[in-house]
């Protein structure tokens, strides 16, 4: 019961200790020698401790378990963790501006980034009562936030069928992120698709309309007539089901119930392509080239991806209980498709073939992304305890080309992540939600982690 190793901090107010008898370490205050946290974060016996140089209350573990581990001393809970190193971790090293250097067993070193994933600046203070679901600009200079105006939690996912339909239960406003000030208000009877590429304009449509508007006042550049109206319009549901908008902002795809997948050309209103199938469909989205769709049937029991110029479609191989669920998505250069499944395992298919080549039994997941450099993948879990946010809500990192784990990160304290859209448009930065703020939570670059986990020989 001997502790193998301890650690103080610069500051000298703390002292950070395996527990006795545990896999936990404990942290006593210097002045008192009262315990103020206990960590429980890691699997197997831990073997070196250290206190962060530049920030008083950050510790640094490593273990048996082979991962590196960034954690508070004020309350016990995990900031981030690496893994990666191809022993036992064995030592610990921590220069004068945190950069982190580990031994291993086998004689190996790894070099880790120097600090955990930090709040990034410049993102705008706007406040909404419905954090949930932002919808961002490219560049994040505009966003789209939601308010709940129904009392009764069904009215949020209604669907408005034709011109003299309530109005939606959800009214969403334009922010701009300089200045953190509502802009202006999205008309109710209009639903957004996004914005453009080049962030003037926001992209919305009506049951027979579709509407160009300037991002910067909300003011009508461009109305377009549809040739066909849409027979139905999912306005307060977070991510695109119904209708879709292409990456170039060009097209928009949607589905009717006569069983047909229309491309819309928003320029000119009218259908570009069509796809016909003796089933009805549950939802339609673009790929990220936009060269692709992919949909599934209404019994969510089939899907597939079309290519309208070259009209083939490959269906995706599926499994007993295993259907996607929920929305797909698909990997940057339009290779690899990923579903979070009714079994609630995450499984990864080839688009060409649409073979199943990769799956995860992960659980509570509850989104799934690639990121944009094409290098890695996500799942992430949102906390539904208010009491437990920061605890329970984490997001695991992997490598795309092994699909190892490479880093587990989790929001501030009190924060959650938001429900949909997690990963900034940018790539580097994932979205938190905080006190009815929209804030950013800068992600370690893979490159970095490629560089730690690149062991090197002791000589």
């Amino acid at each position: 019961n001997r502790p193998s190793t301890v650690a103080f901090s610069t500051n000298e107010k703390f002292v950070a200790a395996p527990h006795p008898g545990s896999l936990s370490i404990g942290v006593w205050e210097m002045g008192t020698g009262e315990r103020l946290s206990l960590y429980r974060g890691h699997t197997d016996g831990v073997t070196a401790i250290a206190f962060h140089p530049m920030i008083e209350d950050r510790v640094i573990s490593v273990s048996a378990d082979r991962s590196l581990q960034y954690w508070s001393c004020l309350d016990g809970r995990t900031l981030t963790k690496f893994t990666g190193q191809s022993s036992t971790i064995s030592s610990l090293g921590v220069g004068p501006m945190g950069k982190v250097v580990t031994g291993g067993y086998d004689g190996s070193l790894a070099f880790w980034p120097g600090n955990e994933p930090s709040a990034a600046d410049g993102f705008p203070d706007a406040r909404s009562s419905n954090t949930s679901y932002p919808i961002v600009s490219s560049q994040g200079k505009y966003l789209v936030l939601g308010e709940f105006t129904a009392a009764n939690s069904t009215a949020r996912r209604q669907v408005i069928v034709g011109p003299s339909a309530p109005k939606p239960s959800i009214k969403r406003s334009v922010f701009a992120a300089q200045d953190s000030e509502r802009i202006w208000e999205v008309p109710r009877t209009e639903k957004v698709l996004g914005f453009s590429p080049d962030e003037r304009f926001l992209l919305t449509v009506s049951t027979n309309q579709f509407f160009t508007r300037e991002a910067s006042s909300g003011s009508t550049s461009q109305v377009v007539t549809l040739e066909t109206a849409l027979e139905e319009i999912d306005f307060d549901r977070p991510i695109p089901r119904l209708q879709d908008l292409s990456p170039d902002g060009t097209q928009m795809a949607t589905f009717n119930k006569n069983r047909t997948i229309r491309l819309i050309s928003l320029s000119t209103g009218k259908t570009s392509a069509t796809f016909d199938q003796a089933c009805t469909f549950d939802s339609v989205g673009f790929s990220p080239s936009g060269k692709k769709l992919f949909f599934m049937t209404a019994d969510r029991l089939k899907s597939g991806i079309w290519d309208p110029a070259e009209q083939t479609v490959v269906w995706v191989e599926s499994l007993e209980d295993g259907w996607i669920d929920q929305r797909p998505v698909m990997s940057p250069d339009d290779s690899l498709i990923a579903g979070l499944c009714y079994d609630r395992a995450v499984r990864i298919w080839a688009m060409d073939s649409g073979k199943l080549i990769r799956e995860f039994n992960e659980t509570d997941v509850n989104e799934i992304f690639f990121t944009p450099d094409n290098q890695s993948f996500a799942m992430r879990r949102r906390s539904r305890s208010n009491e437990a946010r920061s605890l329970l809500a984490t997001l695991k990192l992997f490598d795309r080309r092994t699909w190892r784990q490479v880093a587990e990160l989790h929001p501030p304290p009190n924060a959650n992540w938001v429900t949909r859209n997690t990963l900034f448009p940018d790539g580097h930065d994932l979205m938190y939600a905080s006190e009815g703020k929209i804030q950013l939570l800068r992600i370690p670059f893979l490159e970095e982690i490629e560089r730690s986990i690149k062991n090197t020989k002791n000589p």
